[in-house]
């Protein structure tokens, strides 16, 4: 059994992704597992899912290893590290996801957890690799110093040993999905890594680049980097320097955030990248590899798919490998029950071929088929090119002379068996069709490679020993083709391709049902998918025309009120925020009263001028917030003007001036001037008070020095004497 170690637990959990937590772990205690779940929030999704296993499943640890795990987390790959490994001690701060990681993996006898910093821990041992899976980013918020991710790469390097290696998966901070509309993973803040984390402090990725420099002022040497594909979190393909800018990099994938953007075609613009070999510097995730002195391996991985996200007998994963200048492709299984699978296809490669097709056939070494490296172009790049050069001739030409061999021998056929519903579901609607047998249905362009005059095939793990139609297998090849090459539709529509090779919509339908069934419930693919959520997108030109455009609105009241149903409404363009508009109105003797609304839910300043007639004024706005610089501004969603009685009896009102839609940053602008405005005022008219008791106070002194002066003695002395003086003068 697992060891649990407390001994450096502060007592306080300092993050936590609150109740959901709590719940992950009474799942764990119950022995429940994700596939058991009825559609569990997403955060259980993530801490729970076997996918995860997918950032270093693959990667060739060496025999009898010991690993350090840093930030451990709730386990997602705590258990596959164990079975890897020797020796495993996993170190998480937080106690709550620790007891969550022991209930999933206190089987393991060699596994330590310890909940605790690791920069207190402090414990006299190396280990031959340290993995940090989505931590490293947040270094600064439990290392102290001016240079924390230098201090914790530093003191990670202290623990391994001399040949040892540190594996950090990580997003880049240049990732092209932060460019296309994905929000920064950790803050959910648009773009804040593309602007350099602005007043982030707390948590940072980083580019290729900065990981390199980073690496060198910690005293270590960034020796490898991987390219976990979509991303580190939940990958399906691992790509490296020598392949990401070749293979098929770029692909669409599912999308797990809501609020996830799509500003243009991300797969179209990774093509670009990898023509211009710039994808790894814009790869959305890094897994890298770090060592105290550059080490060179033997046997180098270059490539690896891995499908995972299907039934455990179907699961399999392919991997590219160098070694001594020569290169190999391997195929093995990635549970148990996949063994059987990989039998039956080591058994198809070896019988089938057609003409001038003859499939790559593999050598069974244990648990694994290894076969050689096929460096000629593939199919898929051929068209890649007919596509960039908008060759749509070029484009039908190559793909009719990969069928034509092909389906040279096929022929009307009842296909309808239990074998062929077994695996592709009820046929439906199609009767007999033009038929092959045996059938591989996955020989799609990135499958076939090209030589002068014949076709390799590689991957004949869909090859079925019974009757398939052959507009089938063209009709997912087409499939495959166009989701591979998204602008390919707009050069040669898909159902032109479809007519091309006598594929009615009817029979589009029914192969899209056979296919959802064959993915769906044989395989059991693409499980993850119920998880997924839709991209929102973003149309830039209706963004800008909405800018431009005004939404104006006239309501005429004949004695009922207001309403939608007597509205006149307007899109009114705007050239530097100055407008004219005429509004032709039948029957104006009857109009009670007129509004007129200058947007829809949104903040606005206006100057507006009507002509009626022989009549022309400035129209008076109902609600405005505030005035500034002559214009009428509206914090409101629903701005409204009305007009003087003497434009209720004209059948035709010109409406011009200015309109300019201020966003909230604007608005704000203008409430902080006007609040400044008021500010003054108000200090104005204290200022007024102020003088005005002064003065009062001033003057009841000043009355009361002349009272206390007419009650003295000496002023009725004088007033005394004043008295005489008068009468002798007279």
């Amino acid at each position: 059994m697992a060891k649990y170690n407390l001994d450096f637990y502060s007592g306080e959990d300092l993050y936590s992704d609150g109740d959901i937590e709590r719940k992950i772990l009474e799942l764990v205690r119950q022995g429940v597992k994700l596939e058991d779940i009825d559609e569990p929030e997403f955060p259980i999704v993530y801490h729970l899912s076997k996918e995860r296993e997918n950032v270093l499943n693959w990667y060739p640890f060496k025999e009898k290893a010991s690993i350090l795990e840093v930030g451990s987390g709730c386990g997602a790959i705590t258990g596959m590290l164990c079975e890897k490994a020797d020796k495993v001690v996993s170190v998480e701060l937080s106690k709550r996801r620790a007891d969550i990681n022991y209930g999933r993996n206190k089987k393991y006898d060699n596994l330590e957890l310890i909940v605790g910093n690791i920069n207190d821990i402090q414990k006299e041992q190396v280990f031959d690799y340290i993995v940090l899976n989505g931590v490293f980013e947040y270094a600064a918020s439990f290392t102290n110093g001016d240079t924390p991710y230098e201090t914790f790469l530093r003191l990670l390097a202290g623990k391994l040993d001399a040949h040892g290696r540190i594996l950090i998966a990580i997003e880049n901070r240049l990732g092209i999905k932060y460019f296309t509309g994905a929000p920064e993973d950790h803050t959910g803040r648009f773009f804040l890594g593309l602007n350099d984390y602005e007043d982030e402090h707390n948590v940072r990725t980083f580019s290729k680049y900065e990981i390199v420099q980073l690496c060198e002022k910690a005293g270590t040497v960034c020796n490898k980097f991987y390219y976990p594909y979509p991303d580190y979190k939940f990958p399906n393909v691992i790509y490296t320097d020598s392949t990401i800018n070749k293979m098929g990099y770029g692909r669409d994938y599912y999308n797990y955030n809501e609020n996830r953007f799509l500003l243009y075609n991300e797969s179209a613009v990774t093509d670009s990248l990898k023509r211009e070999k710039a994808a790894d510097i814009f790869a959305n995730s890094f897994i890298v590899e770090i060592c105290r002195e550059a080490q060179e391996d033997e046997r180098k991985i270059e490539y690896v798919k891995l499908n995972s996200d299907r039934a455990d007998e179907f699961k399999i994963g392919t991997r590219i490998e160098s070694a001594a200048g020569e290169k190999f492709v391997y195929k093995y299984p990635l549970h148990e029950e996949a063994k059987v699978h990989l039998d039956r296809m080591h058994q198809y490669e070896q019988t089938v071929y057609y003409q001038n097709m003859r499939c790559v056939a593999g050598e069974k070494i244990k648990e694994e088929i290894k076969y050689p490296f096929i460096a000629e172009e593939t199919l898929n790049d051929k068209v890649a090119k007919a596509v960039f050069h908008g060759n749509k001739d070029g484009i039908m030409a190559l793909i009719d002379a990969l069928f034509e061999p092909m389906f040279a021998k096929a022929s009307i056929a009842d296909y309808r068996t239990k074998e062929f519903e077994m695996v592709f579901g009820k046929v439906n609607r199609l009767e007999e069709l033009e038929c092959v047998k045996p059938a591989n249905i996955d020989v799609t362009c990135e499958n076939v490679f090209c030589a002068e005059d014949s076709y390799r095939i590689i991957d004949s793990e869909w090859t079925f020993d019974f009757w398939i139609p052959k507009q089938f297998i063209i009709w997912r090849n087409l499939n495959e083709l166009y989701g591979s090459h998204k602008e390919l539709e707009f050069k040669l529509p898909k159902k032109d391709f479809f007519r091309h090779y006598g594929i009615s919509d009817i029979m589009a339908e029914e192969f899209e049902e056979w296919n959802r069934y064959f993915t769906l419930c044989y395989v059991k693919a693409n499980r993850m998918e119920q998880y997924s959520v839709s991209k929102k997108s973003f149309d830039f030109e209706k963004h800008i025309k909405r800018v431009h455009e005004a939404q104006m609105a006239l309501y005429i009241d004949r004695g009922q009120g207001y309403s939608e149903d007597t509205k006149m409404h307007k899109e009114v363009s705007l050239k530097d925020d100055t407008f004219e508009t005429v509004y032709e109105i039948e029957h104006p003797e009857e109009i009670r009263r007129l509004r007129w609304d200058p947007a829809e839910n949104r903040f606005c300043a206006c100057k507006v001028y009507v002509k009626a007639g022989q009549h022309e004024f400035r129209l008076k706005a109902v609600n405005a917030d505030l005035v500034s610089e002559g214009r009428d501004v509206f914090l409101n969603s629903d701005p409204q003007y009305e007009f003087p009685d003497e434009a209720k009896t004209e059948g035709k009102l010109v409406l011009y001036g200015t309109l300019q839609y201020l966003d909230d940053e604007a608005a704000l602008g203008l409430l902080q001037v006007q609040r400044e405005r008021w500010e003054k005022r108000e200090n104005y008219i204290s200022t007024i008070e102020d003088a005005v008791i002064a003065r009062d106070a001033e003057i009841q002194r000043l009355k009361q020095i002349i009272a206390d002066m007419e009650n003295s003695k000496g002023w009725k002395l004088l007033e005394k004497t004043r008295k005489i003086k008068q009468f002798i003068r007279r």
